[in-house]
């Protein structure tokens, strides 16, 4: 997966991993860019824990047991669990507030559509 400088790689097996990363690590570098070690780690994710070995130019990743991608924090004991129920929480929120509008006789149905199109 990429969105913007961020990616994540997926791979079934630690020598699928390390193949993919090796290639992201080469085409990076044919367009001039560089991966930041300090700023890429590895994780596990799946039942237990399991220590696993990555590198890229030599150096080691630091494995970690959390990671926030795209504002979601993933984690290897919780998933991603607590990110999508913290995201139903607010939507539930926003509807709470959109449901007061829609049910409100002082907005005419354009206003309340505006108000809708505007929240999102």
């Amino acid at each position: 997966m990429r969105f913007a400088d961020d990616i994540s790689l997926l791979a079934e097996q630690t020598e699928g991993l390390q193949k993919a990363l090796t290639a992201v690590t080469q085409t990076s570098r044919k367009i001039g860019m560089k991966l930041n070690i300090q700023k890429t780690e590895c994780k596990f994710l799946g039942a237990g824990s399991k220590k696993f070995h990555l590198e890229v130019d030599g150096q080691e990743l630091e494995q970690t047991e959390n990671f926030v991608y795209m504002g979601g924090k993933i984690s290897t004991q919780d998933g991603s669990d607590k990110h999508v129920e913290r995201r139903i929480a607010l939507e539930r929120v926003t509807w709470q507030a959109l449901g007061k509008i829609w049910s409100s006789k002082d907005f005419s149905i354009p206003q309340r559509y505006a108000c809708t199109w505007h929240w999102y």
